[in-house]
């Protein structure tokens, strides 16, 4: 068999074969939406974990039921901190809030939740947009309008008009009765001469303590 002369030309084109980058696979729509999920739920996570509020005055607990501060305790013990309370944003944060006398402490727990995912470097609000925008082309793309057509197709509601018209007969039928039980434990937590405003954070504490007033329930 005659063997083939290599020419200029051959070596000109392995070089250029060898020059050129290897094309780097894209992820699919839903792997990118899968990480984007995840990216989420981490920074969430992570945000939550950084903050916490070391407790060494029990005082500050009053108000706070016995098993939730026996809850404290044993986190603070774990993480080294024996004879103390460590309150975490989750879960225990929102019970501590719900139940603690110490109004600035349920201020500065309210504050750090509401944070939660707004802030960098756990700012998660350019994921949300970008979930959003995937969800639709998603949907576009499957044959519906929007991402709430899709994700009802195929359930009892069939369309997501059918649920938008079920939570406005919902509202209608609830809205005022809401709006009357607020003003009544606003008026209940003004009365108390305890505040002078009723904040996001007084809401729950004051719920509680009306309906064990009120309805001797606790």
């Amino acid at each position: 068999m005659k063997k083939k002369n290599t020419t200029d030309q051959d070596i000109e084109k392995a070089k250029q074969a060898k020059a050129e980058p290897k094309a780097v696979a894209q992820p699919s729509r839903e792997e990118r939406f899968n990480k984007i999920k995840a990216d989420h739920k981490a920074k969430e996570e992570a945000r939550e974990k950084k903050i916490e509020k070391l407790i060494d005055d029990e005082a500050l607990l009053d108000g706070v039921p016995d098993l939730i501060k026996q809850s404290l305790a044993q986190e603070a013990k774990k993480n080294g901190h024996d004879g103390k309370w460590l309150i975490k944003l989750n879960p225990t944060g929102t019970s501590v809030i719900t139940y603690a006398d110490d109004r600035a402490l349920r201020q500065e727990l309210f504050e750090a939740l509401d944070r939660v995912g707004n802030e960098d470097p756990y700012d998660n609000k350019p994921l949300i947009v970008e979930i959003l925008n995937l969800r639709q082309r998603a949907a576009e793309l499957l044959g519906y309008a929007h991402h709430g057509d899709y994700v009802t197709s195929d359930r009892m509601a069939k369309s997501a008009d059918t649920v938008l018209d079920f939570l406005a007969k919902n509202k209608a039928a609830y809205h005022d009765k809401a709006e009357e039980e607020f003003e009544t434990v606003k008026n209940y937590a003004l009365a108390t001469g305890e505040i002078s405003t009723f904040e996001p954070w007084d809401r729950g504490y004051y719920t509680q303590k009306y309906k064990k007033d009120a309805f001797d329930y606790d």
